[in-house]
């Protein structure tokens, strides 16, 4: 049956994803199109979704701030700082101004709110369309993410303001379940963190994220370079890769240098020019790569030195689908259904350097490891599957 399905989503998503959260938007979108549903986007007026292009129906919702109350934008402004996991309330009110996209929350079989902050709405939306069965996808587990910044942060009082946040996502998660019918996170880890904390386990579903790429297992193809090369991939924009990065070139790689001083380190994704000019003259900036088979060309191995952060990490499924040796630490890893699938997993400097150092010594045993992954984890984020769980939680 063909259902009417309304996608509500800060992020545009257009056909080659800038990052791991609209890449998770535009393969939903995609495999609600291809299960002959009517799918329709509904994004909120934000500078990321500027002269986007999406090939989905959908509509970017004007900001109306001179129809919303007082009440409304004063509330907005002091939620602004914590975007992330708090209602986008003044996105409400521009959805309750927009006819379009209002008719079309009326219409929907199913209304589906990406991230926290836009399933935190639910209840407002639910006002408009009883009868629609609501779906909360959650990226990550925000009490998790912001526990995890209090404890790395060394001032008292920011770690105060991070655990504060932290305790009111938990209350927000709780009050988020009552008026949603299905959450959709993407682990089983993040689905026992949310089933242990509330009284709703058995409306959480997994429905682990797919890897389209086709170069996916044939990356042994692309010859490694005579130098070991090791990739770290992620936007520099988000404080836990700056974080990750800072760690990785202040504290682990001296250790592998003394050692190995030919090693080399290639960094892509989007980052601050301060902090690429402040980098160890061997860490190379690739930037952004039009083609992501561009970045692993030639790699030893994938770091994923995350110590913070939730969820899973689409950096770390794309270098196992890729057939490379990936180092992680344990939140770089947690997430994934098998950890075994990851050569080293290390936490301190001296253990994720003494890591390195080995994948570097035994390399044709851990890439041989790692391509021999590949089949059976191709069968678990493949595209197939993943349709089939979304199939389970949305129908077809």
């Amino acid at each position: 049956m063909k259902r009417k399905i309304v996608i509500l989503s800060p992020i545009l998503p257009e056909v080659n994803p800038a990052n791991a959260g609209e890449k998770l938007v535009f393969n939903l979108a995609d495999s609600l199109t291809e299960l002959k549903n009517s799918v329709f986007i509904i994004a909120e007026d934000a500078n990321s979704n500027v002269n986007k292009e999406s090939s989905f129906d959908s509509i970017i919702v004007e900001r109306r701030k001179s129809r919303r109350s007082k009440l409304v934008d004063s509330l907005d402004s002091i939620l602004s700082p914590f975007s992330s996991w708090a209602p986008r309330v003044s996105f409400l009110m521009d959805v309750l101004s927009c006819p379009i996209a209002l008719q079309k929350i009326k219409e929907a079989d199913i209304v589906d709110l990406q991230w926290a902050s836009m399933a935190l709405l639910a209840p407002g939306f639910r006002l408009f369309n009883p009868k629609a069965k609501f779906v909360g996808t959650l990226h990550d587990v925000n009490s998790q993410r912001l526990g995890r910044r209090a404890m790395a942060e060394e001032n008292v009082i920011k770690s105060f303001i991070w655990k504060l946040q932290s305790y009111s996502s938990k209350i927000l998660e709780k009050h988020m379940f009552r008026f949603l019918d299905e959450v959709v996170v993407l682990s089983s880890k993040d689905k026992s963190l949310l089933s242990a904390q509330r009284k709703f386990p058995n409306k959480v579903a997994v429905v682990t994220p797919p890897i389209y790429d086709e170069f996916f297992g044939k990356i042994q193809t692309l010859n490694r370079t005579k130098k070991p090369t090791f990739l770290f991939m992620g936007s520099m924009y988000r404080w836990e890769n700056e974080n990750a990065l800072r760690w990785l070139v202040d504290e682990v790689m001296p250790q592998v240098w003394s050692a190995h001083p030919e090693v080399s380190l290639r960094l892509v994704g989007p980052a601050p020019e301060k902090l690429v000019e402040s980098l160890d003259s061997r860490v190379t900036y690739m930037g952004v790569v039009d083609q992501i088979a561009d970045a692993y060309q030639g790699i030893w191995a994938s770091l994923v030195p995350l110590k913070l952060g939730a969820g899973v990490k689409f950096k770390t499924v794309d270098a196992l689908l890729a057939g490379v040796p990936v180092i992680s630490t344990y939140a770089g890893i947690e997430g994934i259904v098998d950890t075994r699938w990851a050569a080293q997993i290390a936490e301190s400097p001296s253990a994720y350097a003494r890591s390195i150092i080995q994948v570097i010594e035994s390399i044709d045993m851990y890439a041989t490891k790692a391509q021999t992954n590949v089949p059976q984890i191709s069968k678990i984020y493949g595209v197939e599957a993943y349709r089939e769980r979304v199939r389970k939680v949305y129908g077809s």
